[in-house]
């Protein structure tokens, strides 16, 4: 399955889409304590508790890409992921040039859901890592 790269916010959450909303790949990890002055990279063979990588199916998914305020999305169903690794690379903890956030992007690969379902290699970034919405 591939997906478009959405971006990402908090420390650390990244998203992206599959075609019409109806899916939704996101990467979460706890990284608030991170560093302020040096970057962080961290690798990760799937399962790992200390990381949540799924894949929600259902209507409008896009809603609920770094936004408190989802209006008509609906989860349907959420997979996790059963195999394969992802790497995390993020800038220090602060403001970034846009006043919120910093640079920080997701590496997968070789990632299988526990249903089965394959993921493509995929890489997302975004310049909203340390951004919260609300």
């Amino acid at each position: 399955m591939s997906f478009e790269p959405d971006g990402g916010c908090g420390d650390a959450e990244f998203f992206a889409l599959g075609r019409n909303g109806t899916s939704r790949l996101f990467v979460a990890l706890d990284q608030s304590s991170r560093s302020a002055t040096e970057p962080t990279e961290l690798t990760f063979d799937l399962p790992d508790d200390a990381i949540s990588v799924g894949l929600d199916r259902g209507v409008n998914l896009g809603q609920l890409v770094c936004n408190d305020a989802p209006m008509d999305a609906r989860i349907d169903s959420t997979t996790h992921a059963a195999s394969g690794s992802v790497t995390i690379r993020l800038d220090p903890r602060g403001l970034g040039a846009s006043g919120c956030g910093v640079h920080g992007e997701v590496l997968l690969h070789d990632v299988v859901m526990a249903d089965g379902t394959p993921i493509a290699d995929l890489r997302i970034g975004s310049e909203g890592i340390g951004c919260y919405v609300g």
